[in-house]
């Protein structure tokens, strides 16, 4: 099995993971994002807000 390396492994694509997700790839880190939910319930509550968030 191959070997993988991050510098920052976020647990969960919800507003906060994925804004972490961005902030470390922005500056240049290699970034995985973890997440359990089936690609339709992906976004945890955010999917439910009126709140639009600019990345």
């Amino acid at each position: 099995m191959a070997e993988l390396n991050f510098d920052l492994i976020v647990v969960g694509c919800g507003v906060a993971g994925l804004s972490a997700a961005v902030a470390g790839a922005e500056r240049g880190l290699r970034v995985a994002v973890l997440e359990r939910a089936s690609r339709e319930e992906r976004g945890g509550q955010s999917r439910f807000t009126e709140a639009y968030l600019r990345m």
